[in-house]
C-alpha cells in the first residue's frame, strides 16, 4: 500500500476547516484521509509551523543512537505520549518513537539510522 501524499497547501486547508469547528473525524472522512492524520499534522504545524507541512520523505531521515536514546529516555520518564515526544523531536510519526520505545525496552540495541 502506498502513501499519499498531500500538499501544504491542502494541509493547511484542511487544518482551518479544523479551526473554524470541523473536527478531525469529520474532515478525514470528508477527504478520505487515515484516521490520526489530521490531528498528527494539527500537533506538528502549532509546535513548528507551516515548514512540517511540506512533503516528508522518511527515507531521508536519519538519527544517531544517541538520539533515539534520548527520544525514548523522555518518552519512559513520563515527558509525554507518543505523539507529544514525536512532535517535540521533530519525528515524523509517534509510531518511530514507539518502535524505539520497543526495541529499547527488549534490550535491542539501539542504532544510527541508514
Amino acid at each position: 500500500m502506498s502513501r499519499k501524499k498531500y500538499s501544504k497547501e491542502f494541509k493547511l486547508k484542511v487544518l482551518r476547516e479544523h479551526d473554524e469547528g470541523a473536527s478531525f473525524y469529520s474532515l478525514e472522512k470528508k477527504y478520505n484521509i487515515t484516521l490520526g492524520t489530521v490531528k498528527r499534522w494539527n500537533s506538528a504545524f502549532r509546535a513548528h509551523g507551516e515548514v512540517v507541512l511540506e512533503h516528508q520523505n522518511s527515507n531521508l531521515c536519519r538519527y544517531t543512537a544517541e538520539f533515539k536514546k534520548k527520544v525514548v529516555m523522555d518518552y519512559l520518564s513520563g515527558g509525554g505520549s507518543g505523539q507529544s515526544v514525536a512532535v517535540k523531536y521533530d519525528i515524523h510519526a509517534q509510531s518511530t518513537v514507539l518502535k524505539w520505545v520497543t526495541q529499547y525496552n527488549s534490550h535491542v540495541e539501539l542504532i544510527d539510522s541508514r
